[in-house]
């Protein structure tokens, strides 16, 4: 069974390379993630991706002995030097329940 729906939301250009923006939702009650991925359509070059908890996530995130519970987003970057992909970026945003 597939954890994940994935669909092409938008085809974009950067660059000269046409991108794709794929979306991911659980198709489950279980999942953990929903959000946005970006891929280079000529290489499948993994670009950029933003994601945050679903309810299931933020609910298996609950610590053991304080009893709360992480929610945030994360988006990280991709960029292309000298034919290579490399990370540009990284950064979460957390808050605590």
């Amino acid at each position: 069974m597939n954890e994940y729906d994935y669909t092409i939301s938008e085809t974009t250009q950067k660059d000269g390379h046409e991108i794709y923006k794929i979306r991911f939702t659980p198709t489950t009650i279980f999942g953990t993630l929903q959000g946005y991925f970006y891929l280079d359509a000529t290489s499948n070059a993994f670009l950029r991706a933003r994601y945050k908890l679903t309810k299931e996530g933020v609910r298996q995130s609950q610590q053991p002995f304080s009893g709360k519970r992480l929610d945030g987003e994360a988006i990280i970057s991709y960029v292309n030097r000298k034919g290579k992909w490399v990370l540009q970026n990284s950064w979460w945003q957390v808050s605590i329940r």
